[in-house]
């Protein structure tokens, strides 16, 4: 089902990070900081403590050069139009009622964008839970990758709906949809 390499490469983190520590979900410190830095610059840290529909903690580099603005310290909602907010919160509900208020929400969602010279690229992301250490509260940490690049000088101008999304429990096994799929990569290679 995973479309990129990267993303499952993310995922095989994130997954080994909590297997070797016999945990639910891993807290920020257990990642090895070397294997996590490839993915940081198309990272967002999402935390809930002063705004239960989260704020961007932190927003990577490669993301603010997609989309031309740093978002670190806004608000998740601030930067959804309303379809994707009703998206969202239909997610988290329905995610509530399959696995309870306190399971550990995760997501992966495959994404169109429109550049500002109006071409649709498309794009996957996957949020995963962690601990913040210093505060004990669960966090996100999302990986974005945009599925074919941006041309010279392209930014991303709006992010549609998601056009597939999936809400899995991130303390439970690993989905075997959360795998890369071979399809993917021979689609992208003809293209």
């Amino acid at each position: 089902m995973l479309q990129s390499p990267m993303t499952t490469a993310f995922a095989d983190l994130w997954y080994e990070t909590r297997d070797r520590t016999g945990v639910a979900v891993p807290s920020k410190a257990d990642f090895p900081l070397r294997r996590l830095a490839p993915f940081m610059p198309s990272m967002s840290l999402v935390g809930f403590d002063e705004d239960p529909d989260g704020t961007y903690l932190l927003f990577g580099t490669t993301l603010v050069s997609q989309i031309g603005i740093d978002l670190t310290g806004w608000a998740l909602n601030d930067t959804m139009d309303d379809d994707a907010r009703a998206q969202r919160n239909a997610g988290i509900r329905a995610f509530h009622e399959e696995f309870g208020a306190d399971a550990a929400r995760a997501r992966w969602t495959l994404c169109k964008g429109c550049t500002g010279t109006g071409r649709i690229v498309e794009f996957e992301d996957l949020s995963l839970p962690y601990i913040e250490p210093s505060t004990g509260t669960l966090r996100h940490m999302c990986y974005v990758e945009l599925l074919g690049g941006l041309d010279y000088g392209e930014d991303l101008a709006h992010r549609f709906p998601a056009h597939e999304a999936r809400w899995f429990d991130g303390a439970k096994e690993r989905p075997a949809w959360l795998r890369l799929d071979p399809a993917s990569l021979l689609v992208r290679a003809v293209s």
